[in-house]
């Protein structure tokens, strides 16, 4: 942890769902305002192994305007270092998801690292029709996400605005990919 900030080998960003049993405990010791005391090890970022998604949105967030190649983008700038800096948060690795303090940790790891913006472009595939099945899951077969849920609450919070033109953070989830009658979580959550 050569910065002192909690996550070794964090050069570029993070890859949360590698992260050993120690995740919880930094979450939750961060969300109770005692700050993380255990240094969090994850695995290499992994370009490869991805569905190349992340990539693929963050191309078009970022790509450098003017230049005559590919696309402009709404966020990349003239390539003089105007445009927006970009924050990998790994949540998926192949057929691997985080788990409920993986995802948490990566929303403490983006508030605590200077990210305005989160596009989270994934949702629960599950059918959850309501914010506490969300949070509590049904006893049965849905897990609740409530680590998740207070990260992304701590992202949100005005004073971790991580920019002078916000009152608070944003972001911005899935609505839905699978043309479902309904918002996907965490997308359908109110805040």
């Amino acid at each position: 942890d050569d910065d002192g900030n909690g996550y070794i080998d964090d050069k570029y960003g993070f890859n949360f769902v590698g992260c050993t049993e120690a995740t919880q405990d930094f979450v939750n010791d961060k969300l109770d305002g005692k700050g993380g005391t255990t240094a969090i090890k994850g695995k290499l970022l992994n370009w490869e192994k991805g569905s190349g998604h992340g990539t693929h949105v963050a191309g078009i967030i970022g790509a450098t305007n003017g230049n005559g190649k590919g696309v402009s983008s709404i966020a990349g700038g003239t390539g003089q270092g105007d445009g927006v800096r970009l924050m990998t948060c790994q949540i998926f690795n192949g057929s691997a998801a985080a788990s409920d303090a993986q995802s948490a940790a990566a929303f403490i790891y983006a508030a605590d690292n200077g990210a305005c913006i989160a596009q989270c472009s994934y949702g629960n595939t599950t059918v959850i029709t309501s914010d506490d099945i969300y949070l509590n899951g049904d006893g049965e077969d849905i897990k609740g996400s409530p680590l998740e849920n207070a990260a992304l609450q701590y992202f949100l919070d005005p004073a971790n605005s991580n920019h002078e033109s916000l009152q608070g953070n944003i972001a911005v989830f899935a609505a839905g990919n699978h043309s479902n009658p309904y918002s996907s979580y965490p997308g359908a959550l109110p805040h």
